[in-house]
């Protein structure tokens, strides 16, 4: 017997109707009759007690039904799983936007992939401002983002846990006149250009905000698509920007920037949490639960 004729089956069974069960099914009556006799003299006992209102099933018919149910029940979960099926593989997908947590990544990236090196992390760079479509749609296993980058409705909906603080530090060149300064005052900060990544909107409008409360302006330099645009400006002394990350490590013509504060707490860029964020199904994947496990140890 086939998948098609339990269907057919189970459908005339809940229908009690063969002419409204073709229907239903897009067949011609002619042709669902045919497979129902056909499944008949398969199983070897009568299925159905046909009476002027309809067709009913037999005591064996039921009994047939149950088991039918229960085989198609199967199928349809066999059918919702397939996509899960195919995540049960080597690879992790990891995606992060620009500025939102990308330095906690490279962080879990390099220790993960020193202690399971049997294990590809496929690193995504998103730099749409949407990027929960991306794990929503299953293009990536795990997003790293700031909280205020999900839609609220994620929090009862996936799992998610943070990694770490994203902290925006202000740059500039060694030359630079701002760095011999111990302290630097908004006063500097409206006199030097600035150099900004295009999704620091928020960001440049906060700084707007602020310095016009005190009657200053923000000298923007460039609005850039691309990071190593922004470097470029910083490296040869053209503006000052904001970066997420330990570049002093790999860029010694470049300098950190003290920032203004307010009751010990930078008043131009306040820390953001990071967070790492996961449908809950992918846990019962191995390679996917080590990395989880791993995210959840920090």
């Amino acid at each position: 017997m086939t998948l098609t004729q339990m269907q057919y089956f189970a459908t005339v069974c809940q229908l009690q109707n063969i002419s409204m069960a073709a229907k239903v099914l897009y067949i011609s009556q002619p042709a669902l009759s045919a497979a129902l006799s056909d499944l008949e003299r398969e199983v070897g006992f009568k299925l159905f007690n046909r009476k002027s209102k309809g067709v009913y099933p037999t005591e064996e018919g039921l009994l047939f039904l149950d088991h039918v149910l229960a085989v198609l029940k199967r199928y349809n979960l066999l059918k919702r799983e397939i996509p899960l099926i195919s995540l049960n593989q080597n690879i992790i997908k990891v995606g992060f936007r620009p500025f939102a947590g990308e330095n906690d990544f490279f962080r879990i990236y390099k220790d993960f992939e020193q202690e399971h090196k049997d294990i590809i992390l496929r690193v995504n760079e998103m730099s749409n401002n949407s990027p929960s479509i991306y794990l929503d749609e299953g293009l990536i296993d795990f997003l790293i983002a700031p909280r205020a980058r999900v839609p609220d409705d994620w929090i009862t909906r996936y799992e998610y846990h943070q990694i770490g603080v994203e902290n925006r530090q202000l740059y500039c060149h060694v030359d630079c006149p701002l760095a011999s300064h111990q302290t630097i005052t908004l006063k500097d900060i409206s006199e030097y250009p600035f150099v900004f990544w295009e999704g620091h909107t928020s960001l440049i409008e906060n700084l707007t905000e602020i310095l016009a409360q005190e009657g200053l302006t923000l000298n923007i330099a460039a609005v850039l698509p691309q990071l190593t645009g922004l470097l470029q400006f910083i490296c040869n002394n053209l503006a000052v920007g904001f970066l997420t990350g330990d570049f002093l490590k790999y860029i010694s013509i470049i300098q950190e920037l003290p920032l203004p504060t307010k009751d010990g707490e930078n008043i131009l860029t306040p820390s953001v949490n990071v967070y790492a964020f996961w449908k809950k199904e992918i846990e019962k994947f191995k390679n996917k639960k080590l990395f989880i496990d791993y995210i959840r140890s920090l």
